[in-house]
């Protein structure tokens, strides 16, 4: 599959806001470990044998995009991006698509993706990976992965 769109970076983090005046994006509180305390009525129960809990905890992807091509100058580009929320064993515990368009008049874009809730499964390192998602359905190889850290405190 040949990509349209090249990841030029992003973070995680907790909220942003954008200057109305000059658009300016600034992001606050970067996600990078996470500590989750579940009360249990099971004392048999571990951190290991955790089946996938959701926790109300909101968060933000911001990316920042750029054309593949400098030869589609002129014409809009549209993205479709599949990010797929994986566990520390890569199980995939959800998957969203993030739609956007480059204009013609722009070679780089940002998104931010809001994210409204955190399946957690067990104590380790959880990723967002990225792949470009074609018209016919297939999925590039992996652009980008972007991880933090969850510590599971079992009460």
């Amino acid at each position: 599959m040949k990509n349209t769109v090249r990841y030029m970076g992003g973070v995680l983090c907790e909220s942003s806001a954008v200057d109305q005046a000059t658009q300016n994006l600034s992001a606050f509180k970067f996600l990078d470990q996470l500590t989750v305390d579940l009360e249990s009525k099971d004392p048999l129960k571990t951190t290991d044998s955790l089946e996938k809990v959701t926790i109300p905890f909101n968060f933000q992807m911001i990316t920042l995009w750029k054309r593949q091509n400098h030869t589609d100058a002129g014409t809009d580009v549209d993205a479709k991006i599949q990010v797929d929320f994986l566990d520390p064993d890569k199980k995939s515990l959800q998957k969203t698509t993030l739609n956007f368009a480059i204009p013609m008049t722009k070679v780089r874009a940002r998104n931010v993706l809001n994210i409204n809730g955190l399946a957690v499964t067990k104590t380790g390192e959880y990723c967002l990976e990225l792949r470009e998602l074609g018209s016919d359905g297939e999925t590039s190889d992996v652009l980008a992965c972007l991880c933090f850290d969850v510590i599971v405190n079992r009460k």
